[in-house]
Formats: C-alpha cells, structure tokens, sequence
C-alpha cells in the first residue's frame, strides 16, 4: 500500500489632434533596502494580513509583481514589525514541538497563528501542511502548499510535500468521476517529478517513484 503522507495596468493611451497622452502609471508604495525602492502594494499586502490563508492575495500578489520587479517574499515580511516576525517564529518551533509529539491539533493551531502573525515565511506555510496531512485534511494541505510555492524559494521538499498533498487528495476521493480523479493524480504526478528532477538527496525518493510508477500504470503515462 502506498503512503498516503501524502492552483498596473498601464493607462490607456489617449491620442490626440497634436500629440499622445498617456495617462501615469499607478507605483505602488515602497519598501526601502539598502539604499534602494522595493515597490509592494500595500493594498493586498493588508488583504493578506487580513486573510492570510488566501491563496488568490497571494496568486494576485505574485502576478502583479510580473509588471514591476520579481516578487520578493523576505521584502513583504520586512513591512510585518520585528516583533510579530519574533512572535511568528516562536509560534512555529511550538508547532514544531507538537507536531514531533504527534500532538497534530496543537501543531496546525500554532502554524495557523505564526502564519497570522508573518504569513510571507514559506516554511510555516510548509510545516503547516504536515499537520493537515496528519488530520487527514488534504484539500487544505494542498492550499498550504500551493502558498508555500508562491512564496519561494522552492525547495526540493516543497515540490514533494506539494506531490503528497495532490497524491492524497486523489487517493480519498470517492466521486465516480473518474476523469477528475485523473487529473488530481496527474497533478500529483507533475509535482513528483520535479522534485525527482530538483533533489540531490535520496530521501523520499523511493515514495515518489513508487507513486509515479503506480500514477502512469494506472492511466498509461510514458515517464
């Protein structure tokens, strides 16, 4: 039996007689680094602090900072205050504690409340998702991670974890339709090869492969 561990617009030009007018683009505030002008928006920024388990803030996020500069997850968790980025990380390595004494309840509830504090820090997004795996709350784990990639930098396990999610989402589906069922082991599979392709390391690999093997099996997938 396998392991079950296992989604600035730039004003319209007006064209006149003489010549073309172009209305001014909307800069959002800045973050200052060394010596230098971050642009964040500050509007989502408080809808995420607002609703940090929204994956769409943060999907909305990321696609905005495509018209401006590469989105910078360290440069969003510079606008919380030193003191609730201290109070995040305490809360997490409580959530790490409870999560080793298998106290899963405890654990989700101290990554829920490091994430309300600092939701930019992709690891508690990360940690998070093992305790939801561990309740059997798979959809959630699956938004957990799919934060946690947006945020970045995406680590090997990341791409696992995410894997895992996806996998065991497909696996406790009961629904009778089998072409949705697919296309969350599709999923699955998708994010089991990149971590193939990205890990160094030989840990986990043996599930992912056993779980790829069982994914193109069953719905006859060339690797």
């Amino acid at each position: 039996m396998f392991r079950r561990i296992i989604g600035l617009m730039i004003g319209a030009m007006c064209i006149c007689d003489v010549v073309a007018a172009e209305e001014p683009v909307i800069v959002p505030k800045g973050h200052k680094e060394a010596g230098e002008i971050y642009p964040t928006f500050d509007d989502l920024h408080e809808k995420i602090m607002k609703s940090p388990f929204e994956l769409d803030l943060y999907s909305e996020l990321v696609e905005r900072h495509k018209e401006t500069v590469k989105f910078d997850s360290e440069m969003y968790s510079k606008l919380v205050s030193k003191e609730d980025r201290d109070e995040a990380k305490e809360l997490a390595d409580l959530g790490s504690k409870a999560l080793k004494a298998k106290m899963y309840d405890q654990a989700k509830e101290h990554y829920e409340d490091s994430i309300k504090k600092n939701p930019y820090d992709a690891g508690s997004h990360n940690s998070l998702t093992h305790a939801l795996m561990a309740l059997k709350e798979y959809r959630k784990s699956e938004n957990a991670m799919d934060v946690c990639l947006l945020l970045g930098p995406n680590k090997p396990a990341h791409f696992y974890n995410r894997g895992a999610a996806a996998w065991s989402v497909a696996w406790t589906d009961t629904s009778k339709d089998e072409e949705k069922v697919e296309m969350k082991f599709r999923r699955a599979l998708f994010f089991f090869q990149r971590y193939l392709a990205v890990s160094s390391k030989e840990e986990n690999t043996s599930n992912a492969n056993k779980m790829i093997t069982y994914i193109t099996k069953k719905y006859k997938i060339s690797k």
